[in-house]
Formats: C-alpha cells, structure tokens, sequence
C-alpha cells in the first residue's frame, strides 16, 4: 500500500533523547527509520576522531538525524502556527510537514566514516594522477533521475563527487523502499539542494497553501523559509549538533536556548497587495538567544573542531587513505553502487587501512603514520597560527621558512561563521527579519554581535607538527612490524 494513504502521521513510537527528552516518531518515519540504510548511521560518529580527545564524543550520526527531525517539526510548527491553529488544517500542509521532517531525518544519511576521510576516497587514478572523483562516475543506482535536476544537467553530472551526492541517491532509495511516492523524494532533496527542482506537487502545495492561509501568492520566497529550516543561520542541523556535541564531549559552551528562539519566530509576509513576499520574523527579545548560537559555534570550533590532536589524527588519516587508493589493488575504493557504499562504516574503514597497510614497507611512512594513528600518538605540534583565509598560503610558505620543509603543515579552514553581517555582503537568500517599531530589518542591522569584525572574517587555523618518523620516536612508537 502506498504510504501516503495510510495515516502517515500517526505517532508510532517514543524515542528518548538526552538532548531533547522524548522524541516522537511517525509510522511514515518509523518506515524510514528502521531501513538498513538509515541504521547504517549507527556506525558512523558524528565527530570522527573527536574521541581520541572527547573520550565521550562516541554518539552518531544516527541521533543526530532524529534530533533535526525533531527540531525541523517543532521549526515548522513555530512558523505555520497560525495556519496549524485554523479549524481543519488540510492533509496539504501536513505532508508538507511530513516532508520537513523527513529532510530533517535524512539529511546526514550520504555521510562517509569519518566524514573527511571519506571525502579523501572520493578519488580516482586517471593517467597516472589521483583525481576527484566526478558525480558521473556513480553507478545507475546511485544516480538521480535527470528531471530532478535544476538548470545545467551536464554541470551537475560533471561536479566533483561529494557526500552530498550519495545522500540524494541514498533518500531516493529508501524512500522507494517504502513505498513512499517518487515526487516526496525530489521534495526531499529539493529542500537539502538548490541544484534540485521541487516536484509538480510541491509547487502545487505551497501555491496553495500560500493563497488559502496568508493570501499571498509568492511561493517561491515561502519554499525559501521552508528550505530555511533545513540550511540557514537557524537551521535545524546547528541547532542539533552544537547542544549534542557540547554534551557529549562533556564542555559547557553550547548553551543554546532553541526553545526561547521557536517560541519567537512567525511566518509573515511583507509588501504591497500582489508584490508581497514571505519572511521570517524573530522577536526583538530573542536576538541574545540568536546571537548566543553564532557564539557558541565560534566556541566550538575553537575548542573542539579545530583541536590541535584532533587535526593531527584527522591528517593521519587523510593522508592514509591518499596513499592506499593510489594502489589499483586497494580495497579502499569509492564506492559506485548502494551496496558498496552500505558497507562503508568507521569500523569497515579501520579494518581496512589496517589490512591494506600490511602490504606497504613496515618503516614505510604510511606504516608510521598508521602505528601513530593505531597507538593513539598525537602528532608533536610545534606552532600554530590563525589567519584569515586570504592569507593561508602565504602563512604556510612563512611557516616553512621559519620551521623547516619537512615539517607537516595542516589548515583547518573555516567558512563564515555567518553571511548575516551587517558590513558585509548581505544572503539576499537569507529570509530573517526583526520587526522594529512599524517596520522590520534585517537581523545584522539589529544585532550589535553581527557588528563585530569576527563575524566578517573567515578564519584558518594553521598547524605545523613534527614529521610522522620524529614524532614516532619522540612518542616512543616502535618502528618495527609490531606497535608499541
């Protein structure tokens, strides 16, 4: 039976959570949840080699995905509030709920084991060359039908590869697998990607319900509030993971008070009779609580993210996985097809550096890099600096004079902590406003922290550690064929 004629939204069952109590899942949900393919997420963490720093940073991307698809309903909740309010709300609107959810739900499901690591095997030899990987060079059942595709099909195909990519084939398989319509998956995908069109009937859902409850016929700048939800400067991806990763790694940063900022936003339209367009409102008063979220992930990113041993472990095994797909032989290979790519965990990818690395010279530096890795030995930091991003290559070439050209330099590069500054070029993608009086502004014209010049500035951190084989013997790893 097709899922959409069944209740689709009745409560299945309850979840805990320790980050945000009870969480309440659907049938439809619950369908979803129990695929191998969204279990799969049980086996990847949600921050890599984070552990070997944050002993307890061991949760995965699998509560990760329920707590944004919590957070994506209560989102969506605030915003169609007074729409939800009115006598017989149609199944319209709470499949376009249905919908949110499940972006919620799904968007982290084309993660790899440790996330960048995966990124590193996304690559290919082509001439005797390690290059990326390209979206083409995915298998028939991991590509996306070609009418999903906004503008340029050939730009999209020839993109390099991502695990954003694998995401969209992952959500079309699953979504099929239950039976759930072809056109819920595009909308899903639609609302994670601009590069995908919504479905003929999501259109047709939010002209609808544009006319019928605000009387506004903009629906373009209604799906960006919707698509908002899912990736925006109050998305339900930061809203999740800063809270979840604080606690985990056991730090007291993340004091986010999400339930103050959902009680505070509305959906509302601005403009003349027949030119108006949707916005979200924020109340004045929750802009502290708004701001304490770009604080806190400046934090995070500074305590956690950006951890010297973390970066260490992270280019051990970056570097790792670059030297083992260079040979033809490697088990380590991208994968083309669902099936490959369903066997890729963070415990697959450690057996299998482990079992490929044998074959490489045992004082090989791949060998020593991988004893480090296995022995939990941080690289040997020698300096680091902070530069804005512009500047990087010209702080590495400084930092190679200064230290040495055998040293390993590793960035941490860092995007804009936010695109809503006020001096800077303002997201006219960006649908947030604060009602002032009579009128309303945008948020960075309000907010005296999106004044700041750290807001501006994107930054990277640089590190210079010692070469894998120093700092083997300055750690005490054995260089033989056993680990320390």
């Amino acid at each position: 039976m097709n899922s959409l004629n069944k209740n689709f939204d009745e409560l299945a069952l309850t979840v805990t959570d320790p980050i945000h109590g009870s969480i309440q899942v659907s049938n439809l949900e619950s369908s979803v949840v129990n695929t191998p393919h969204f279990q799969r997420l049980r086996r990847i963490k949600q921050l890599g080699n984070v552990h070997l720093v944050f002993p307890g940073a061991m949760h995965t991307r699998f509560a990760h995905g329920l707590g944004a698809m919590h957070i994506a309903g209560k989102m969506f909740d605030a915003l169609f509030r007074a729409a939800l309010a009115k006598p017989g709300n149609d199944r319209w609107l709470r499949e376009l709920r249905a919908t949110v959810r499940l972006a919620g739900l799904l968007h982290d499901v084309g993660h790899g084991p440790f996330s960048h690591a995966f990124e590193s095997c996304l690559r290919k030899i082509s001439k005797g060359k390690l290059v990326p990987c390209k979206v083409s060079d995915l298998g028939e059942d991991m590509q996306i039908p070609h009418e999903w595709i906004h503008g340029n099909k050939s730009s999209f195909y020839s993109a390099d590869l991502k695990h954003e990519h694998y995401s969209f084939a992952i959500i079309k398989h699953i979504l099929k697998q239950v039976e759930i319509p072809a056109h819920m998956a595009q909308d899903v995908c639609s609302l994670l990607d601009d590069k995908i069109m919504p479905s003929a009937r999501m259109k047709q859902t939010l002209t609808r319900l544009a006319k019928k409850y605000y009387n506004c016929s903009d629906d373009k700048s209604l799906k960006r509030c919707i698509k908002s939800i899912l990736s925006g400067e109050l998305d339900v991806d930061r809203l999740d993971y800063l809270q979840r990763d604080s606690y985990y790694c056991g730090v007291s940063i993340a004091s986010i008070d999400a339930e103050f900022i959902l009680n505070s936003i509305k959906l509302t339209t601005e403009g003349k009779k027949g030119a108006q367009e949707f916005l979200i409102e924020i109340d004045r008063s929750a802009i502290p609580a708004f701001e304490q979220i770009l604080v806190s992930r400046k934090q995070m990113f500074d305590r956690i993210y950006h951890h010297r041993v973390n970066a260490g472990f992270d280019h051990i095994l970056e570097d790792v996985v670059s030297v083992l797909i260079e040979n033809k032989d490697s088990i380590i290979k991208y994968p083309k097809t669902i099936d490959e790519f369903m066997v890729m965990t963070d415990d697959w990818l450690e057996h299998s550096i482990s079992k490929s690395v044998k074959n490489q010279a045992s004082d090989s530096e791949c060998q020593i890099a991988w004893k480090l890795f296995e022995t939990r030995s941080p690289l040997k930091k020698i300096r680091d600096r902070e530069v804005i991003n512009d500047e990087v290559n010209e702080a590495k070439r400084d930092l190679v004079a200064r230290c040495g050209e055998d040293k390993l330099i590793v960035v941490k590069k860092l995007q804009k902590f936010t695109k809503m500054t006020r001096d800077g070029a303002f997201a006219d993608d960006c649908p947030i406003v604060v009602r002032v009086g009579e009128e309303t502004k945008k948020i960075s014209q309000v907010s005296d922290v999106l004044r700041s010049n750290v807001w501006r500035d994107i930054k990277a951190r640089i590190f210079v550690f010692e070469p894998y084989r120093v700092t083997a013997k300055k750690r005490g790893v054995s260089l033989g064929t056993e680990p320390a």
